[in-house]
């Protein structure tokens, strides 16, 4: 399967109990300042509108992934398996999160942040890449997700939409202030060397999060041949990879043309755009599209549906309704 991408930024979904805030401390913080946190963060939330001095939304302490085991067995380049990690118990691990492994303390600067793709019955996991360093058995493994569960009254409050997307004209550039700021949470920890720290994500709350529809099988539809060109690493994922950056592709995009990406409700448009996006990353990185003739198109479709024309249904306001005819920025024609 392809890595499930950790974001700082999350569209939630209103009136949907159980939804899950997350937040991983930096990679290279992990790797050079002493390993995982033993205590779980605690996390304020704020509208975007807020000084960091007003009164939160709300606030609270974090679930730290409750994962904390070892190897049992030898691990790394030596090993038949380079990808495999066995350890004493799967319990609570979860394919795609991030977990630390860290050597035993002869070597404890060695250490490799693991994304589980499989997890076996025998106690093992394998990592979406190799193992770099050698390790020995009682090594340790740790989870580093914190997370937390959005209050059933925020989620189910009307008033918590942040996506009131009346569209404003603007004057020379694209207007984004009737996209109102998504919520800005601080997260304040301390790393396993002690030290104390601070990061910042993000979160909207919308009706519906902009999504696509979009597989291998409409990329074929415009080179019927480029399943047989699959990067060996990644062969049988159908370019998963490439269609989900195509996505991220599109909503940044939206958003650079000045428009909140959730604002968007037209999926014909956007799984169109999502296509034609991925076919021109995929043909770019297969070195097959020296002229960026593929690129043109997808550049021409989004001005056309999204940038100068607008074509795309958008949402009038936070309730989901749609205009089948937005307002646009005075810059551009009607």
């Amino acid at each position: 399967m392809a890595q499930t991408e950790y974001r700082t930024h999350a569209a939630l979904t209103f009136n949907v109990l159980g939804q899950t805030v997350e937040f991983y401390p930096p990679i290279d913080e992990i790797l050079l300042d002493g390993g995982p946190p033993t205590v779980a963060a605690t996390y304020t939330v704020f509208r975007g509108t807020q000084s960091d001095d007003d009164a939160p939304v709300f606030q609270g302490t974090a679930t730290l992934d409750p994962v904390s085991t070892s190897t049992d067995d030898t691990c790394g380049p030596m090993s038949f398996d380079r990808t495999r990690v066995p350890i004493t118990t799967t319990a609570n691990v979860v394919i795609g999160r991030r977990y630390l492994l860290s050597n035993v303390p002869t070597n404890g600067s060695q250490r490799q942040v693991v994304i589980p793709k499989v997890i076996s019955a025998n106690d093992s996991v394998n990592h979406e890449a190799e193992i770099w360093h050698n390790y020995d058995p009682l090594s340790t493994f740790k989870g580093l997700r914190h997370s937390f569960v959005i209050f059933p009254a925020f989620i189910t409050d009307s008033s918590s939409i942040n996506i009131a997307s009346t569209i404003v004209a603007g004057m020379g550039t694209g207007d984004t202030a009737s996209a109102f700021p998504p919520y800005r949470v601080r997260w304040s920890y301390a790393t396993g060397g002690g030290a104390l720290r601070q990061h910042w994500t993000t979160f909207d709350v919308c009706r519906a999060p902009l999504a696509h529809g979009v597989t291998v099988d409409n990329v074929k539809r415009m080179v019927p041949d480029v399943i047989w060109d699959e990067w060996t690493q990644q062969r049988g994922m159908d370019f998963a990879p490439q269609i989900a950056e195509a996505f991220e592709r599109v909503r940044f995009d939206i958003r650079m043309a000045g428009y909140d990406p959730n604002m968007v409700t037209d999926p014909l448009i956007v799984d169109r755009l999502v296509t034609l996006a991925a076919v021109a990353r995929i043909m770019r990185a297969l070195e097959k599209d020296p002229a960026g003739d593929y690129e043109k198109d997808y550049r021409n479709a989004f001005e056309k549906a999204i940038g100068t024309g607008l074509r795309a249904w958008m949402q009038t306001d936070s309730t989901g309704a749609i205009t089948p005819s937005p307002v646009r920025q005075l810059w551009l024609e009607r």
